[in-house]
């Protein structure tokens, strides 16, 4: 059984979702499933996803009709097996290390949530997710209220139960 399920909503983003989906296979933590639920997408990034469903066992894709983003997410939801779920945007990429970091971070303090803050690395209009949290929880809820942490779905790691 995968320990993460990274779940990523698709629609109409083929000029990106190559590299969305290469940052996912490229993870330093291996036991993940991704699922790439193309919402109906009009463009070529149903056949991308298939693509790489071919290339790696642990990719599963869903052709659904559109019905948005939370309906894309959903479907995913309905299908994942991890112990953690993760959403990626199909137009951002993740670190390598990130969902390794999350996790490890995660069962050391037993988090049903946790979460990382992003910077912005623009290639046109894409941009990568990258770790940059502290283990102080005091200087996390600074950066939070602060608006230095930007809480989203794309840079966490929820427990499924």
């Amino acid at each position: 059984m995968p320990c993460i399920s990274i779940i990523v909503p698709i629609y109409n983003i083929e000029n990106y979702l190559p590299k969305c989906i290469e940052s996912v296979i490229a993870q330093t933590y291996a036991n993940w499933e991704a699922i790439l639920v193309d919402d109906g997408s009009s463009d070529n990034s149903g056949t991308i996803c298939d693509r790489y469903s071919d290339l790696d066992s642990r990719i599963k894709v869903i052709h659904k009709a559109n019905g948005g983003l939370s309906d894309a997410r959903n479907a995913g939801l309905d299908i994942c097996t991890g112990e953690y779920i993760a959403f990626v945007d199909s137009d951002d990429w993740v670190d390598k290390d990130m969902y390794e970091r999350l996790y490890l971070k995660a069962k050391e303090t037993d988090a049903d949530i946790i979460g990382c803050n992003f910077r912005h690395e623009y290639t046109d209009i894409q941009y990568v997710f990258r770790q940059q949290y502290s283990d102080s929880k005091e200087e996390n809820i600074s950066r939070l209220i602060n608006g230095r942490i930007f809480p989203s779905l794309c840079t966490s790691l929820t427990r499924r139960s």
